[in-house]
């Protein structure tokens, strides 16, 4: 699935070059709240802090939903943005789902295998052989530590095993170098996307693991910029497993899914519900799960809207 995986990131970036992407000035917080500003526009009401536990229906079609303190709110339509399993195993009372659906749902293969590791750094590292005049407009872009296709296989390998890979393929980004404000004025925070981790190992467990993840991170950077752990002031490690549990990512899956052939285009998320509909009437869905998949990329909400309006003519 190598040349599809390819032809998938090229269509996601934004001027046709492999690893390219946007950056939001503020952070992705501020996209939030640019968008949650244009509905408020519209007379939307936005409610936060509110836990859904259950997807009400009557008689085949979504009327509300209910949350953890009781209260309920009726709709036209719903849609949910959270993953299948979550949509279809915990707030629908798969009771009264098809089971051959709700077998397909519990087939959506997740098994994420990345890690995260942010830091504040004091000052930018120094990359051995990149020219101070030319380091911090390279610098801008996407970082990646992949020196030869067998270093990414060796990287790979030990999750065939449920272990965690020692010499790690990392992909980072340094957001402060084009955006300062995220940062205190001299200081730059980076993101490391770490791979591979798995969510499920064999025989350590995640939370034991955690600073050495850290340490491993440093180290593997230090060897291309030598006085990196130097700059480092601190460092949060975001495992597979709090993925999940902070960010809703099952498996911490970033995908709400993987992104493989058998689960892609009309099979995503499951065969014969690729058009945004659920298998009950008024319930919607516009998550990561559905097509194009993950990314920051606003196509799932569109599409989903669409089909609400044509639905509601």
């Amino acid at each position: 699935g190598t040349a599809y995986m390819l032809l998938y990131n090229w269509s996601g970036s934004n001027n046709g070059l492999f690893r390219s992407g946007g950056q939001i000035k503020g952070g992705m917080g501020a996209l939030a709240e640019t968008l949650a500003n244009a509905a408020k526009g519209f007379g939307v009401e936005i409610v936060v802090s509110a836990e859904v536990v259950k997807i009400l229906t009557q008689n085949g079609q979504a009327t509300a939903v209910e949350l953890a303190n009781g209260d309920k709110i009726s709709a036209a339509s719903v849609v949910s943005a959270a993953d299948m399993r979550t949509t279809f195993l915990k707030l629908v009372d798969p009771y009264y789902l098809d089971r051959s659906f709700v077998r397909h749902i519990q087939n959506i293969k997740y098994r994420g295998t990345a890690a995260r590791v942010h830091f504040v750094l004091d000052k930018l590292p120094a990359f051995t052989g990149l020219a101070k005049d030319v380091a911090q407009s390279v610098l801008s872009s996407h970082i990646q530590i992949a020196p030869s296709m067998t270093y990414i296989q060796k990287a790979y390998d030990p999750v065939k095993y449920g272990r965690h890979s020692e010499h790690p393929y990392l992909d980072i980004k340094i957001p402060t170098i084009t955006d300062a404000s995220l940062a205190p004025e001299g200081k730059h925070t980076m993101s490391v996307t770490v791979k591979y981790m798995p969510y499920a190992l064999r025989e350590d467990n995640w939370e034991d693991l955690r600073e050495t993840i850290g340490r491993l991170v440093i180290d593997t950077i230090s060897e291309y910029a030598p006085d990196f752990a130097q700059c480092v002031r601190h460092v949060k490690v975001i495992t597979p497993l709090d993925m999940e549990a902070d960010y809703s990512l099952p498996e911490g899956n970033m995908a709400h899914g993987e992104m493989t052939l058998d689960q892609f285009l009309w099979m995503r998320p499951v065969p014969g519900y690729a058009q945004y509909r659920a298998p009950v009437s008024d319930l919607y869905l516009c998550s990561s799960a559905t097509h194009p998949g993950g990314g920051i990329t606003g196509v799932n909400g569109k599409n989903a809207a669409r089909e609400i309006l044509k639905d509601w003519k």
